[in-house]
C-alpha cells in the first residue's frame, strides 16, 4: 500500500464472517492520497457502502470527499451475535457504525466519538461498550443490540432509546475495556481503573494503580474471579473482580 505523509501507522484488522472476510484499514493523513483505487478494488470486501457504488466507475474522488471515516487511526472492529441480529461495530472518530456484515449496509451511526479511537468495541448479550480516550471527549457509550439510524445523543442527553448509558471523559485511550460479570472495567493509560455497574453505569469505584514510570497500553484481562492488568514497565497487576476493589498481587 502506498502512503504519503503519514503521521502515524497504518492499522489493519481482518474479521472473518461466515465465508466472507471484512478489512478495515485506516491511518491519519497529513496530506496526498493514501490509497490508489487499484489497491482498494483488491479487496473483495470493503467496509463503507459507498464504495460499492465508486469503486467500479474509479470514482476516487467521491470516495475521499463523502467517505471520510476512511482516513483515521484504529478503527477496530468486532463481529456481535445479538437476539436482534448480527452487526459488525466499527469504533470511528465521526461516527461509530453497526453495518450489515452480509451486505455492507449501514444500520446506525453515533456520533460525539473521540477524533482519534483506538480500543475495539466489546459486548456482553445484546449490550456493545465502545470508549475511546482522545481528549476532549474521550465518551464511553453503552449501546442496546439492534439499533438503527442516527442515535447521536442531543448535547443534553446521556442516553435515549438504543444508548443506555454514557460518559464524557472517562473513555481508554487504548487499553480496550473489559466486560467481567455484571460489571465494566475501564484502565486508562495513567494507570486509573474505573469500575461500573454495566447495566446502569452507576460508578462502583475508581482507583489508581501504584505503578512506576510508565503507564498502560495493554487492555487488561479476566479470568478466575482476578482482573490482570499489564504495565508498559513490565509488572502486571491482579486486582480482585467485583465491586470492592482489592489488589491481591503484583507480578514483576
Amino acid at each position: 500500500m502506498k502512503v504519503t505523509n503519514t503521521l502515524f501507522a497504518i492499522s489493519i484488522v481482518a474479521l472473518l464472517f461466515a465465508s466472507n472476510i471484512a478489512l478495515g484499514f485506516s491511518h491519519l493523513e497529513a496530506g496526498g492520497e493514501a490509497f490508489s483505487v487499484a489497491e482498494y478494488e483488491s479487496f473483495h470486501d470493503v467496509l463503507h457502502p459507498l464504495e460499492h457504488e465508486a469503486l467500479p466507475n474509479r470514482d476516487f474522488t467521491r470516495i475521499r470527499s463523502q467517505a471520510p471515516e476512511l482516513i483515521r487511526l484504529g478503527r477496530a472492529i468486532v463481529k456481535l451475535g445479538v437476539p436482534k441480529g448480527t452487526a459488525q461495530q466499527h469504533n470511528g472518530s465521526n461516527f461509530i457504525r453497526g453495518y450489515d456484515p452480509d451486505t455492507g449496509k449501514e444500520l446506525w451511526r453515533l456520533g460525539g466519538s473521540s477524533k482519534i479511537t483506538a480500543p475495539t468495541p466489546v459486548f456482553r448479550d445484546d449490550l456493545i461498550v465502545v470508549a475511546s480516550g482522545r481528549r476532549p471527549e474521550a465518551p464511553i457509550f453503552v449501546i442496546r443490540g439492534g439499533a438503527l439510524g442516527n442515535i447521536t445523543l442531543d448535547k443534553e442527553q446521556t442516553s435515549n432509546q438504543f444508548v443506555v448509558w454514557s460518559k464524557q471523559a472517562r473513555g481508554s485511550y487504548m487499553p480496550t475495556p473489559l466486560i467481567y460479570g455484571n460489571y465494566l472495567y475501564v484502565l486508562s493509560n495513567q494507570g486509573v481503573l474505573d469500575c461500573y455497574d454495566l447495566h446502569s453505569g452507576n460508578e462502583i469505584y475508581r482507583q489508581r494503580m501504584s505503578h512506576q514510570r510508565g503507564g498502560f497500553s495493554g487492555s487488561p484481562i479476566a479470568a478466575d474471579g482476578k482482573i490482570y492488568l499489564p504495565s508498559e514497565d513490565g509488572d502486571v497487576f491482579v486486582v480482585k473482580a467485583g465491586p470492592e476493589f482489592e489488589t491481591w498481587v503484583r507480578i514483576r
